[in-house]
């Protein structure tokens, strides 16, 4: 298992590899000058990565909320923010029984031209709003449960203080220091260290956008049945 790394041991590699000045910081808070720019370099790197797709998995979390009966809204998730529905795993278990089923799914803007259905029943369809709260027709008749997938917004304070950790899965967390690299090269037009962080995020960046996005049996690094490499001999 690959360790998970602090947000402290990220700022002081991005200090030994790209050969920065001085001493290696010994905490990321209350710092200035050269050692501020690594913390918020090392800060940016990590946001950047997790901002990059909206659907990584390992942004992926769920959602279950009981309906109220003559409500015909549900607040989003606390944590959504400028994340993303799954409109795929929607689902409805109705008050008093156990088996849940699909329920329609409709993005605000494809059903805004068309009048919402306020009758008192078990909701048939879920209207996801420009806030990504949820519109339910009909206006819910009891406790029914909305059940989801959802990835949420990357959290602004995963990195604030010396032991935080990334969200990004531990054996491609040195995605976060090729792009730290990147961030330190172009401030200091350190040639050297951009050439470093080109190449650590062109070995880790496919590896994780291969593990961590819905591609299925497309993985570059993915063999198997029906993948074939044909050679021809000119």
């Amino acid at each position: 298992m690959a360790t998970v790394n602090t947000f402290l041991y990220w700022v002081q590699e991005l200090h030994r590899e790209s050969g920065a000045a001085g001493r290696a910081p010994t905490t990321v808070t209350g710092v200035t000058g050269e050692a501020a720019r690594l913390v918020g370099w090392v800060k940016e790197a990590n946001q950047s990565v997790q901002r990059l797709w909206d659907n990584w998995k390992f942004l992926r979390t769920t959602y279950s909320q009981a309906c109220t009966a003559g409500t015909n809204t549900l607040a989003a998730p606390a944590d959504i923010g400028a994340g993303t529905w799954d409109l795929d795993s929607f689902m409805i278990t109705e008050s008093g029984q156990s088996i849940s089923s699909p329920i329609l799914v409709y993005e605000y803007d494809n059903v805004k031209q068309e009048p919402i259905d306020t009758s008192s029943g078990v909701p048939w369809r879920v209207v996801v709003m420009p806030d990504n709260s949820l519109r339910l027709e009909s206006t819910p008749n009891a406790a029914h449960v909305i059940a989801a997938d959802y990835y949420r917004e990357p959290a602004v304070d995963e990195f604030d203080v010396d032991a935080d950790t990334s969200t990004i899965p531990a054996k491609f967390q040195r995605i976060i220091l090729a792009e730290a690299l990147l961030m330190y090269a172009e401030y200091e037009g350190a040639q050297e260290a951009k050439t470093k962080g080109d190449r650590i995020k062109g070995e880790i960046m496919p590896r994780l956008e291969n593990s961590q996005l819905p591609n299925g049996g497309n993985s570059r690094y993915k063999v198997g049945a029906g993948r074939h490499i044909e050679v021809i001999a000119q």
